[in-house]
């Protein structure tokens, strides 16, 4: 985290706090509100003000031909009415944005619900994406990018003292298409499509989903109980498909494009967000342990790290959507992992995330705890066990580097990072029935007093309806293969340190600044 800068706006009494936010290399700064428009008159909903802010991140793309994809920052602002100390989550106008100098970008926002009209009450933009408007690669930078900020609609006065606190997570666009559930390997539980020994099911669209043992329905094979209809959880059910019936349209399938994050939650991105809650909230969602590499530590009333740049583990599935719900995101389903993980190819028998079936473990660490931090055998594209040598998760994004391809970086046809293998993958499961009611809402940026999540059928703190995918730094190779479901239902509600967590969001239904 960067030193907070204070901005004292001349004209008007706002004033802005610029928080630079550090998640492998991705940087906010000088950020402030300017151009307040008090035209319409005293407190009027028709005022507004621009969050300003630079913006720059290295390892940028868009690119034209397959995956014809890019990545992007989804950026979310945070305020608080002084001399108050709850910060409280902006919503945004949904045009009127200013891109900024440098790097040309496309400003998107963000609605609660992609499917419903934009309502700044009922289904506000929680936030916007910025990426590159044009093919290209290399870093991302943009000066003076400007959010439009309808703030009487929030019950903020013209008047008022604001303290802003602008935050930016990485994120990879996952196109809109067909693509592939299973790949006629031996994953256990794998998805299948019905009637056949194991021929991966083809995903068109993002239609309601017959789950039986026909031709066209979609199925689970490679175990006893791969499609059980039960409410156990004993380990013989962990990778159900949950048994006959139907996924609804609502559930969302990975057709429909999506953005995912580009990593594993960094410690940093994790201690910023404790910082910024109450400490109830703190209470409900701080892990201090020390266990598995975690170096996140209260000091002097502040959450710090040891080990910014590592993947923040001991996330209970509680922990994880509560910190998707405050970001304006939401949870993935296993479907989107699986999308996110082999993209529009052909599957590959027991492929990992790279979309074959080379495999090589970290050993050792270099560097530990540092920005370049890295595995000791430069071979190493994943971080698997159980060995005591690597106790824990790596650096998010270790293992690519200058001219790495796909398979040595262990990246994603996407470009994700870390699908197979360091930390577990925290999914919405299609094994349960409070898995199959997730309807793909998003986060509104505010969390429960109490430090919950409160949005609309998720799987709740309790974790049922969710699972794992993608195994972690300590389980076996065979876990980490991208159709490998032997925990997708799993209910787990504790801490450890082989769980993280990964958010989403479903491309906005917003056109583009």
């Amino acid at each position: 985290m960067k030193t907070i800068t204070h901005l004292f706006l001349a004209g008007i009494t706002l004033l802005g706090i610029a928080l630079n936010v550090n998640a492998n290399n991705i940087q906010v700064a000088n950020c402030g509100l300017i151009n307040q428009n008090t035209s319409a008159g005293a407190n009027n909903p028709a005022n507004h003000t621009f969050i300003r802010f630079d913006l720059s991140w290295e390892n940028s793309w868009r690119v034209s031909s397959a995956p014809a994809n890019w990545d992007a920052a989804w950026v979310f602002v945070k305020y608080r009415v002084q001399p108050s100390e709850v910060w409280q989550h902006a919503y945004l106008s949904t045009s009127g944005h200013v891109s900024g100098s440098g790097t040309a970008a496309s400003v998107q926002v963000g609605l609660v619900n992609e499917g419903a009209p934009h309502n700044s009450v009922s289904n506000p933009a929680v936030g916007a994406f910025v990426y590159r408007a044009n093919s290209g690669s290399g870093s991302f930078g943009a000066t003076n990018i400007q959010l439009k900020w309808d703030y009487v609609l929030q019950g903020i006065n013209d008047d008022d003292v604001i303290d802003i606190q602008v935050y930016a997570v990485e994120m990879v666009y996952v196109t809109e298409g067909d693509f592939y559930l299973g790949d006629e390997g031996g994953g256990i539980g794998m998805l299948s499509e019905g009637g056949t020994a194991s021929s991966p099911f083809q995903v068109t669209s993002e239609g309601a989903i017959s789950i039986s043992n026909s031709t066209g329905s979609l199925w689970g094979v490679n175990g006893t109980y791969a499609n059980t209809n039960t409410t156990s959880n004993s380990s013989g059910y962990w990778y159900s498909t949950g048994g006959t019936g139907t996924l609804s349209a609502a559930f969302p399938k990975g057709h429909k494009g999506f953005y995912c994050m580009k990593y594993e939650t960094s410690q940093q991105q994790y201690v910023d967000y404790l910082n910024a809650l109450n400490s109830s909230q703190q209470s409900a969602r701080a892990y201090t342990g020390g266990a598995n590499r975690s170096g996140i530590s209260l000091s002097g009333g502040t959450y710090i790290t040891s080990a910014p740049f590592v993947a923040n583990n001991h996330m209970s599935w509680a922990d994880g959507i509560c910190f998707a719900d405050w970001t304006g995101l939401r949870p993935m389903t296993e479907f989107e992992f699986e999308k996110a993980s082999r993209g529009a190819s052909n599957p590959f028998p027991d492929e990992y995330a790279w979309g074959n079936t080379t495999i090589v473990q970290s050993q050792g660490i270099t560097n530990p705890g540092a920005d370049d931090e890295t595995a000791s055998n430069t071979a190493a594209n994943t971080t698997y066990g159980p060995h005591a040598s690597v106790p824990g998760p790596i650096r998010v994004g270790s293992h690519a580097g200058t001219g790495t391809s796909r398979v040595d970086a262990g990246a994603s046809y996407y470009g994700m990072m870390e699908l197979s293998g360091n930390l577990w993958e925290r999914c919405v499961t299609m094994g349960r029935p409070e898995g199959r009611a997730f309807t793909g809402l998003h986060g509104n940026g505010e969390i429960t007093a109490l430090g919950s999540a409160d949005v609309t059928n998720w799987p709740g703190d309790n974790a049922v309806g969710s699972g794992n995918r993608g195994g972690a730094w300590n389980t076996t190779a065979t876990l980490l293969r991208v159709s490998d479901r032997s925990q997708a239902r799993y209910t787990y509600t504790g801490r450890s340190g082989s769980h993280g967590f990964r958010a989403v969001r479903t491309v906005p239904s917003t056109p583009a600044n």
